[in-house]
């Protein structure tokens, strides 16, 4: 049971708010997501290094703001041959992959098969905004995420990707 003491820790962790309806209300109404919640009981991502590769600037940006935000190492690149040139300079490991399908120069798919080809044990998340699972086939990644998708379902996915879970089959 989550009492609440631990809601309001959870929402001062997530720097939310906390709020009574009246003086000696027995509920409490938490200016807050469930997300609150989930941050404050995931696993531990220090040490962890994710490459993210999203030729729209806007969305690596925040997607990367996001990952930084929660602890992740966050290397970045806006298509696959600007990847694999990160993947060529960067000597430590990388725990994980996050790329977008449809891409210049390089496409998602094919960066995946070459960044397996010199770290094969990278986690691999694919991210389209199709929804065509032709895309697809014969990808080798652990998970896919159909654009959009809420800030907590890459949060979770990657949670579950690191924990050696396979989040979505492919």
């Amino acid at each position: 049971d989550v009492c609440s003491s631990d809601l309001v820790a959870a929402a001062r962790y997530a720097r939310g708010s906390v709020h009574a309806p009246h003086a000696g209300a027995s509920v409490w109404l938490l200016a807050l997501t469930w997300y609150a919640l989930y941050a404050m009981f995931a696993h531990d991502p220090s040490g962890t290094v994710i490459l993210l590769v999203e030729d729209e600037v806007t969305i690596r940006n925040l997607v990367r703001t996001m990952l930084t935000g929660h602890g992740y190492a966050v290397l970045d690149a806006a298509d696959g041959v600007e990847a694999m040139e990160v993947c060529q300079r960067f000597s430590d490991p990388i725990d994980l992959l996050i790329t977008n399908v449809n891409m210049p120069r390089m496409d998602g798919l094919t960066l995946v098969q070459k960044v397996r080809g010199v770290r094969a044990n990278i986690k691999v998340i694919v991210m389209s905004g199709l929804t065509d699972d032709a895309i697809l086939e014969g990808n080798r990644a652990d998970a896919f995420l159909q654009k959009p998708f809420q800030p907590t379902a890459l949060l979770k996915t990657i949670e579950d990707i690191l924990d050696g879970q396979r989040a979505t089959p492919i």
